[in-house]
């Protein structure tokens, strides 16, 4: 059985047209484990990001 070690690339600024970097953030909310629509979590997550865009509008 092979193992392959985890994808370790470099930080890289992107010099195309259009916002091309991700910020730090939006990784590690990425790499959370996905949650069921049905979880509590996900709930309590749902509601509070409804919460925040009624605030904007």
């Amino acid at each position: 059985m092979t193992k392959y070690t985890d994808l370790n690339v470099p930080l890289r600024t992107i010099m195309t047209p259009g916002p091309v970097e991700v910020d730090p953030r939006v990784l590690r909310a990425m790499a959370t484990p996905i949650l069921g629509q049905f979880d509590p979590a996900f709930t309590n997550i749902m509601n509070e990001t409804m919460e925040m865009l009624r605030e904007e509008n």
